[in-house]
């Protein structure tokens, strides 16, 4: 019987998915995808159980490799657990909005953060919109002046 550990079985996930293009133009149009010939229920059932109640996502799948990686360069579950809490955001402002508009699942990671993600969002909105509102009453005051 052969051993398995967290490592080993990582290594085989990620063995069994590959990276694809929707587009060859669009260099942001890739996703990860299953090798119809390597995948195995146990592989579709932890990516299922990672998408929660949602479609099948890229984000997710981007995510469980992300995950895959880390888990197999770990030593151990302690230190993969480590490194988990180690992940950091996209540094990109565009990537950050593109995976918020994803989903609406997104608001309420950002509510857990910040209190209401949605709220924030929009009282941000209305800021923008004031600021624009005073720019054009101040410049039409100036053209009555």
């Amino acid at each position: 019987m052969t051993t398995h550990t967290i490592q080993s079985l990582a290594n085989e996930m990620l063995d069994a998915l590959e990276h694809k293009m929707r587009d060859k133009e669009d260099e942001n149009s890739g996703y990860w995808s299953f090798i119809s010939a390597k995948k195995e229920d146990w592989m579709h059932n932890i990516v299922y159980k990672a998408h929660g109640e949602r479609f099948p996502n890229d984000y997710i799948y981007e995510y469980c490799v992300d995950a895959l990686e880390l888990i197999s360069d770990s030593d151990n579950v302690d230190n993969a657990r480590e490194c988990i809490y180690e992940v950091e955001a996209d540094v990109y402002t565009h990537n950050l909005t593109a995976w918020l508009h994803d989903h609406i699942a997104n608001a309420y990671y950002l509510e857990d953060v910040v209190g209401s993600g949605v709220e924030l969002l929009a009282e941000a909105q209305r800021k923008a919109k004031i600021e624009v509102a005073e720019s054009v009453l101040n410049q039409l005051e100036e053209l009555t002046d």
